[in-house]
């Protein structure tokens, strides 16, 4: 199982209420983006993975981390 978080870039948009000033490490700064949990399944034999779930990031809107969202 793999575990991992992303920020889709939303530079522009000024009214949609998820997107709030994160850190992306693809950025390797912080933008206006919509945060996203992913979990993974990633089978190593045949080199597959399948999305197993994912949350939207919204400390404000649920109160709940990162973490939360793993457990």
């Amino acid at each position: 199982m793999i575990f991992d978080d992303t920020v889709m870039k939303k530079k522009s948009s000024k009214k949609i209420e998820l997107v709030r000033r994160q850190y992306s490490g693809n950025e390797h700064q912080v933008i206006r983006g919509i945060g996203v949990v992913n979990c993974i399944y990633f089978n190593p034999k045949n080199e597959q993975f399948w999305i197993i779930d994912y949350r939207i990031y919204d400390p404000d809107g649920d109160k709940k981390t990162k973490i939360d969202h793993m457990e």
